[in-house]
């Protein structure tokens, strides 16, 4: 992982793995921390790459890379198909989701920090938003067969935008409280 200082263009190396893999950077809220995966294991470090330590433990299967509350106190992460919160200093560990066999990918941090939307299936992808206070979990994509996925929520916390591969398909939005899904665009262009 690095970084490039815009306007110096000064390339920085946080991490050197030599037979290792880091993936999956996320800057904290207020810029000073990276929360990213090195062989799976949720690590955290300063923004100049010191302070490297582990907050959670390796997963045999990472599908989703950590995802910052919004106030920077705590991380969500898929470990193992399972949707986990922890604090940002390691503490705390909680599963929010159990997938039950189902995987799990995307997690998305709702702005008012209340839920946290993942995608969640085995053969077809639907989207979830779970209360990270109550546990509450609300299935806001229910469509056979069809893919929904990569969920973004709006700065107000009350739809979440997600793509979906179903015949109409696209950019949707659904309401969070309930009610049918929109779409408002084509499918969110691919980056590489």
């Amino acid at each position: 992982i690095s970084t490039l200082d815009l306007e110096t263009s000064e390339l920085r190396v946080l991490t050197e793995y030599p037979r290792h893999t880091s993936t999956d950077p996320a800057w904290s809220p207020d810029s000073a921390s990276i929360a990213y995966l090195a062989d799976g294991e949720l690590m955290v470090m300063r923004r100049d790459g010191n302070g490297k330590r582990r907050v959670a433990p390796a997963s045999t299967d990472q599908r989703g890379g950590p995802v910052w509350s919004p106030d920077g106190v705590r991380i969500a992460y898929v470990h193992d198909n399972d949707l986990w919160i922890v604090d940002a200093d390691g503490e705390s560990p909680r599963m929010l989701l159990g997938g039950g066999g189902r995987q799990m990918n995307s997690p998305a941090w709702s702005p008012d920090g209340r839920f946290v939307a993942v995608v969640h299936g085995d053969g077809d992808y639907e989207i979830v938003a779970v209360g990270v206070a109550s546990g509450e979990v609300r299935k806001l994509t229910d469509n056979e067969g069809v893919n929904d996925t990569r969920p973004l929520w709006s700065p107000d916390s009350r739809h979440v935008a997600y793509d979906s591969d179903g015949v109409g398909g696209g950019v949707m939005v659904v309401p969070v409280d309930g009610g049918s899904p929109s779409r408002v665009a084509d499918h969110f262009p691919v980056l590489h």
